[in-house]
């Protein structure tokens, strides 16, 4: 039997942190649609990692685009 604690470690592991710049590329959008989309669309919210660092976690950004596509 798999150790599931190795195993979440190892996804853990897996996770891509995107700037919000990419995000705006990715969507070509500005930051402003962004910070929208998380008031009225349930876009991801940004992770603070400081005062002036936030990221957003790859794998929830691609669970809301796979639930958009799926609406």
């Amino acid at each position: 039997m798999p150790n599931q604690n190795h195993d979440n470690s190892l996804n853990q592991s897996n996770i891509v942190y995107l700037r919000r710049q990419e995000l705006e590329a990715r969507y070509q959008v500005t930051k402003t649609t962004i910070y929208a989309w998380i008031k009225t669309r349930d876009f991801p919210a940004p992770i603070h990692f400081g005062a002036n660092l936030v990221r957003w976690n790859s794998a929830q950004v691609s669970a809301w685009e796979n639930e958009k596509k799926a609406a």
